[in-house]
């Protein structure tokens, strides 16, 4: 088990470093196309939030540092505003209905600024940045030279930004200037998942540095026994609609029955379940979790587990995320084995989008007590 946590930590120390060599280069794709935060996704980071004050203190000042932005925003659009009005360039109707945009934006700013409790509502309320903003360049798009004097006083902390005769468009609401993605490990689906059709391409950059199994380990975290009944007693108090699926490797029996004895107090009905060996397929995944009542859970041990079983979990589950069937599945093999052969099709085909980032994966920490002893197996 030591030696599997080990192999995951450098391969996740390779898998940033390829990250932050070439997420964002671009600067035309992902985290500069708007935010891609999902109703689901917003309640995964609230579940997170719950257990992480480092995360929600390292997005609250995101925000204050959004808030500076969007403040920029509103000024360079009231001078175009202003100029056009003096100038006598515009409909008045049309520069009052600028202006009423400008005030939406304003309220916005003011939101962010005035520090968010951060939970569920609050984070949607994030999610209307990218509609006032276009609503406020629509508006100005009526207004003759309205563009072109936006290009002239927009500055440098403005996200108004050109690209040759078009605006584009804003950078994720989520995204940080200064530490880049301000949800950290809890991505949405489609940032996590590694989708990527730019030149750079992350993906190809994956490829040429690492194999299969080490981009699969490097999707592992650590966790401990108490971090992980944190997770689980937010899922319990949150409600169903927070409940995620999650890998542990190395949870011993005693681990399994007091996970599902803890859940069981905690009002979520709870049963463990033996699996079968052999090759895991996404549509019984998907089929499994159907099966599973809402609001309950369910603590499936493995025989074993591969790298590409992994990937077939993950397919079954997004397509369970994807028609809002989200269920508490916790996975526990016996075993996992690696190296896996041989990789899974979306791996060997290059596929722009690969399923394993969205998935929690974690390795129980050796010290743990009641720790199964799960070396890999070769």
């Amino acid at each position: 088990m030591h030696e599997l946590q080990e192999v995951s930590h450098l391969a996740r120390q390779v898998l940033d470093r390829l990250v932050e060599r070439v997420c964002g280069v671009c600067e035309r794709n992902c985290c500069h196309q708007g935010t891609m935060m999902g109703s689901q996704d917003l309640r995964r980071l609230v579940r997170a939030l719950a257990v992480d004050a480092a995360l929600a203190d390292r997005l609250r000042k995101g925000l204050v540092e959004k808030a500076c932005e969007v403040a920029a925003d509103v000024a360079a659009a009231r001078k175009v505003v202003e100029l056009l009005r003096t100038s006598g360039t515009g409909q008045a109707q049309d520069l009052e209905v600028a202006e009423a945009r400008i005030r939406e934006l304003e309220q916005f700013r003011e939101t962010l600024a005035s520090g968010l409790s951060l939970d569920y509502e609050d984070l949607r309320r994030l999610m209307l940045h990218t509609a006032l903003r276009h609503n406020l360049l629509r508006a100005l798009s009526v207004l003759p030279g309205g563009h072109t004097a936006l290009a002239r006083f927009a500055g440098d902390e403005s996200s108004f930004r050109f690209r040759g005769r078009r605006i584009a468009p804003p950078r994720c609401i989520f995204h940080s200037r200064t530490v880049g993605c301000l949800a950290g490990r809890w991505k949405p689906a489609k940032c996590a998942n590694f989708f990527c059709t730019a030149d750079p391409s992350l993906l190809d950059a994956i490829h040429s540095h690492m194999d299969f199994d080490d981009f699969v380990l490097a999707a592992f975290d650590p966790i401990t026994w108490q971090r992980l009944l944190e997770l689980l007693d937010a899922e319990a108090r949150l409600g169903p609609e927070y409940h995620e699926p999650m890998v542990v490797v190395g949870l011993g029996d005693e681990h399994r029955h007091e996970l599902a004895d803890r859940l069981n107090r905690a009002g979520v009905h709870t049963r463990l379940q033996q699996g079968i060996g052999g090759t895991l397929w996404a549509a019984d995944v998907e089929r499994l979790g159907q099966e599973i009542p809402r609001g309950e859970g369910l603590l499936l041990v493995l025989p074993e587990l591969s790298a590409a079983d992994l990937y077939e979990l993950a397919l079954g589950l997004d397509r369970l995320r994807q028609a809002n069937e989200q269920r508490l599945l916790l996975v526990a093999p016996a075993v996992y084995v690696t190296p896996s052969r041989p990789p899974h099709p979306m791996w060997t085909e290059h596929t722009m989008s690969q399923p394993i980032g969205y998935l929690e994966c974690y390795l129980l920490a050796e010290d743990s007590q009641g720790a199964g002893s799960l070396a890999c197996k070769p």
